[in-house]
């Protein structure tokens, strides 16, 4: 069976985030007979990497672009997006 690191904000109890789980669930629909791994040390023993829901590129995961460009996995981003920087939100 292929395995692919799921990288997103999912949190749990009060840090819970709808869009990211969503993200989360499609990916699993998607990919039905893929084990996603949930644990970034697992990286060595995936076949690519899927980054997932929400501001994944900036606020859940500050080491990615090292171990994106470290790893030399495919990888594949589904829903995501990046916060505006230096510009006010509104």
């Amino acid at each position: 069976m292929k395995k692919i690191l799921y990288l997103g904000c999912l949190g749990y109890n009060n840090d819970y985030n709808v869009g990211d789980w969503a993200c989360f669930e499609a990916t699993q629909q998607l990919l039905p007979n893929i084990e996603l791994v949930l644990d970034e040390s697992q990286l060595n023993d995936v076949d690519a990497v899927v980054l997932g829901g929400g501001t994944i590129l900036r606020a859940c995961s500050p080491s990615i672009n090292d171990t994106l460009n470290n790893s030399n996995k495919p990888f594949f981003i589904i829903g995501s997006g990046i916060e505006t920087y230096g510009f006010p939100e509104h």
